[in-house]
């Protein structure tokens, strides 16, 4: 089953919340496995889901996770979706995270004016831009996108890019001054220990 359909149907089921705990704890002791084994600092991204953003508890939840692991909250990146944050305690817990030390980013980013106000708001470190955005955006001159990434870069936050399956998207969003991507076209899903293989290589 694909990610986003395993995860629509946790959400669905009421799942989500444990499942996401759960996924949390083991991603985290990886990351802090492969710091221990010399792997490298290699960061984690997290990207919640709209009911564990809005969850009361995820605060608690990320402390016991970083408690249990030992992974350092700075290595943690959260990510929450953009439209989550009209929920109040979802915005209250983005806000104590950050000033836990753990790394903030703002998700399915849409480059709109809105979107913008946000992550100069929450104060965030990063943007990942919308995955249904990533090849649409291609029709549209780069120096426009280009003004809104460096908007982005101003507000003080990088830009990632989701989906990237071809060059041509590559060469196109580092036109427009994306930071970093990830997608099929850097490496399919693999185990991790293919994935601390290819650092060591």
């Amino acid at each position: 089953m694909h990610h986003d359909q395993c995860a629509e149907l946790a959400e669905q089921t009421g799942l989500i919340l444990p499942l996401g705990e759960w996924l949390l704890r083991v991603s985290c002791g990886q990351a802090y496995w492969w710091h221990k084994g010399n792997v490298g600092d290699l960061p984690l991204s997290v990207g919640l889901t709209a009911h564990q953003s809005a969850d009361a508890d995820l605060v608690s939840r990320v402390v016991r996770v970083l408690d249990y692991t030992g992974l350092p909250a700075d290595r943690l990146t959260v990510g929450m979706p953009i439209a989550a944050l009209r929920v109040a305690e979802a915005a209250d817990s983005l806000t104590v995270l950050a000033d836990m030390g753990v790394r903030t980013s703002l998700d399915d980013f849409g480059l709109s004016p809105d979107d913008l106000t946000a992550v100069e708001e929450f104060q965030v470190g990063a943007v990942r831009v919308a995955r249904r955005l990533t090849d649409r955006l291609l029709g549209v001159g780069s120096t426009v996108i280009a003004r809104l990434v460096t908007a982005v870069h101003h507000a003080g936050a990088t830009v990632t890019v989701d989906g990237i399956e071809t060059q041509e998207q590559v060469d196109w969003w580092r036109a427009a001054g994306a930071d970093t991507a990830t997608g099929d076209f850097f490496g399919v899903v693999c185990p991790p220990g293919d994935i601390a293989a290819g650092f060591q290589a």
